[in-house]
């Protein structure tokens, strides 16, 4: 239980998550801590959008729940949708790819729901874990338009290490380090240069564990371009890691939307 919760609410809260998770993945999703496993310790569920495999023990079900069934990313729901997807066309009648970068992709959820939203874009699904990567490019082998780049992402190049607070595979962080570490730090700029004369960034989807710190501390020119900006800040978790973001983001023109934990700015 939460503190401050009675024995009561947490059952309610049990059974009404409960019913949410059978409406939208099934009956079956309740036998998934039964089911046979691979050799990452996943197992196959459904979910709106096909088939997805997840680690009953870790947070991964979690995710499903921020993507499927609260809908954390549905920004069609949006009043303002309509101007995003307007800008979605207009790069594509350009003769443009519209880029959208996923940073902090964990196991390929939203990266899976952004490929089906804009159905012609570039998703780009950065995830600094090896083990969330492997099961990001698992879950996403289905979608061309997906590529899973095995990194953290950050306002200049290097290297981090990765640190784990918990058991949970959504809260792992990062932290920069001097010439040493196991993680490679890219920059917007470095995943963008692929498509210097093809893509033009169009969405950039920020959940990085309070190392959003150091992706807004400086090189943040890309922001002035982007049509939308869906972030998660972590001050709760990191006190003022959001600062050079409200920093960056006040030197734009954009409108602010809340969906679920993420902050949405349209430009």
């Amino acid at each position: 239980m939460l503190p401050g919760q009675s024995r009561a609410d947490a059952l309610m809260k049990s059974i009404v998550t409960t019913v949410r998770d059978t409406l939208v993945f099934g009956p079956a999703i309740l036998f998934r801590g039964v089911l046979q496993r691979d050799i990452l310790g996943a197992v196959a569920v459904k979910t709106p959008l096909g088939a997805i495999a997840i680690r009953p023990s870790d947070s991964d079900m979690s995710v499903l729940r921020q993507v499927f069934v609260r809908r954390d990313y549905d920004i069609s729901k949006l009043r303002q949708f309509s101007r995003i997807y307007n800008r979605y066309m207009q790069i594509l009648e350009s003769g443009r790819i519209p880029i959208i970068i996923d940073a902090g992709a964990n196991i390929g959820a939203s990266a899976i729901w952004f490929a089906s939203l804009f159905p012609s874009a570039k998703i780009l699904a950065v995830e600094p874990d090896p083990i969330n990567a492997n099961l990001c490019t698992i879950n996403c082998k289905r979608y061309s338009n997906v590529s899973v780049i095995e990194a953290a992402i950050g306002s200049v190049p290097g290297n981090a290490r990765l640190v784990r607070p918990d058991t949970m595979s959504w809260s792992i962080q990062i932290e920069r380090s001097d010439g040493e570490g196991s993680v490679q730090l890219t920059t917007v700029d470095e995943l963008l240069s692929p498509f210097a004369s093809t893509g033009v960034l169009f969405i950039a989807k920020i959940d990085i564990e309070g190392f959003e710190r150091d992706l807004f501390s400086s090189a943040t020119q890309w922001l002035a371009d982007v049509a939308a900006v869906i972030i998660e800040l972590h001050d709760w978790l990191i006190p003022y890691s959001s600062i050079p973001f409200q920093k960056a983001i006040a030197r734009c023109e954009a409108e602010m939307a809340i969906l679920g934990e993420n902050l949405i700015f349209i430009s």
